[in-house]
């Protein structure tokens, strides 16, 4: 078991690793990409820069041992961002290659949480 846990946190961490530098980072392809989504959802630069910072504490936290469980709160930390990413999907109709990437991180790291 704990070897799938360690596939599935290195499957994620990548995910959201990526996309929470491409958030910060101001990556040109993926920030248009993230802006024009958080626009769309009513959101601002900041909240999406927000968003990129808790993503990446939630992979520092999977992976640092900082407390006892501290992988455990990453993975918690993680599914809330990708779950509140799904509704939002859901609210605004969006089509279902844009939801399915937020519903599979949401899947991944409540695992993690949840069998760690």
């Amino acid at each position: 078991m704990e070897l799938i846990v360690t596939i599935i946190k290195v499957v994620i961490s990548l995910s959201f690793g990526l996309f929470g530098i491409g958030k910060l980072a101001n990556l040109p392809n993926v920030t248009k990409m993230m802006s024009e989504t958080f626009e769309r959802f009513g959101f601002n630069k900041q909240i999406m820069q927000l968003t990129g910072a808790g993503e990446l504490a939630g992979v520092a936290l999977l992976w640092v041992p900082l407390f006892d469980n501290s992988d455990r709160l990453g993975g918690i930390l993680l599914a809330i961002i990708a779950g509140l990413a799904a509704l939002l999907h859901l609210k605004h109709k969006d089509k279902a290659e844009d939801l399915m990437p937020a519903i599979m991180m949401t899947v991944l790291a409540a695992l993690v949480a949840i069998l760690t």
